[in-house]
């Protein structure tokens, strides 16, 4: 599913340029996926491909460098607190209640069932625009600079998108800490299915994340995982005569 070659040659060319922003993360994983990339944000998907739309989550994670304790990576020691993979948060997407809800007043079960609702709306509009796809693959990228500081860490965990049923999980309220302005307040409702933490909205006075629909997933479970490990290149210097020469030369042969 993942062609590791065109990873590692897709990473190491936008280490080079300085250029892997989340975006071009997107058809970072596009390319290496033979998929079509689908630009913006207008959609849930990312990127198409057969029935697939792709949910491409990125998270970046620094090395953790100790004068006293050996150096860590997510990949050297991934169940560290720092890297814990088993319930990893990622912003799903921005989301609004639909007028008849208050954050502070409505049920947690009508915030929760609200949220996950808009999102399978959502999700729906990108069937709708690519015909012939039916499923979501959430594709999770982990990546960053590894405890050595000389090589770069990729990995990518794929799943099935799993869409979970409001009303079989158990939903609570989060309150705001008893020091901060939010104090006894409501700033989010978060979702559990087995005692486990699984999707979260956060309301507009969370602070962090404000209005985020959050989601959780067990990293360990996905049902592909594609690791690499690449020498961190030097950066492509800039030569501002080889600019200008290349410059004039295009707009010699217009």
């Amino acid at each position: 599913m993942i062609d590791t070659d065109t990873l590692k040659a897709q990473v190491y060319f936008g280490l080079k340029q300085n250029s892997l922003s989340a975006e071009n993360w997107e058809t970072v994983i596009c390319e290496a996926m033979s998929a079509t990339w689908i630009e913006g944000d207008k959609y849930l998907a990312d990127g198409v491909l057969n029935n697939h739309i792709l949910n491409i989550k990125t998270l970046r994670f620094k090395p953790s460098i100790k004068k006293k304790i050996k150096n860590r990576d997510f990949i050297s020691d991934p169940f560290s607190s720092e890297f814990d993979p088993t319930n990893q948060m990622m912003i799903q997407r921005r989301t609004n209640l639909p007028v008849k809800l208050d954050e502070q007043r409505s049920t947690p079960l009508e915030i929760g069932t609200a949220t996950l609702t808009g999102f399978e709306n959502f999700v729906q509009e990108s069937y709708d625009k690519f015909p012939g796809t039916n499923n979501v693959l959430d594709v999770v990228v982990r990546h960053g600079i590894d405890r050595t500081q000389t090589r770069y860490l990729v990995d990518v965990d794929i799943f099935d998108h799993h869409f979970y049923n409001p009303a079989k999980m158990v939903w609570t309220e989060v309150f705001g800490g008893s020091k901060s302005r939010q104090a006894s307040k409501r700033i989010a409702v978060e979702g559990f299915m087995n005692n486990k933490l699984v999707a979260r909205r956060n309301g507009s006075n969370s602070g962090l994340y404000q209005t985020n629909y959050l989601i959780y997933k067990d990293l360990t479970k996905s049902t592909h995982n594609f690791t690499i490990s690449i020498p961190i290149p030097s950066l492509l210097a800039f030569d501002k005569d080889a600019v200008l020469k290349e410059i004039q030369q295009q707009e010699d042969m217009l």
